[in-house]
């Protein structure tokens, strides 16, 4: 049975450690109704950048379903995308190692509310 767990739990953190797919405002995301997110966090400093994680997959979410809509417009939607992935790209280097890279969470966490200040 420990070890059934064992290989479960393995799985299932493979599966969170493999990289995002880029994403494009089109596409899957650009459905509708509620937009449902969260980010898993193993450590403490993935518990800090989590919640940030987090609101970009929304904002960028929430950003394609108005694109699609037409409450968006394109060069908006491209902004938001950008600021998105350097959001993202800060956030998940500032928990390289375990250890909290302070500059990195504050660039990610910028990053981050640009998008949704880009939102209207």
């Amino acid at each position: 049975m420990r070890a059934l767990i064992a290989f479960a739990a393995a799985a299932l953190l493979a599966a969170c450690a493999a990289p995002a797919p880029q994403s494009t405002l089109g596409g899957q995301a650009a459905g509708g109704g509620v937009i449902v997110a969260g980010t898993l966090a193993v450590n403490d400093c993935e518990l800090l950048t989590a919640p940030h994680l987090t609101n970009v997959d929304i904002a960028a979410r929430t950003a394609a379903v108005r694109l699609r809509a037409g409450e968006l417009p394109v060069a908006t939607a491209e902004q938001i995308l950008a600021a998105g992935r350097a959001a993202h790209a800060d956030l998940v280097a500032a928990c390289r190692g375990g250890r909290l890279d302070p500059a990195l969470l504050a660039r990610g966490r910028t990053n981050a509310e640009r998008m949704r200040a880009l939102l209207p």
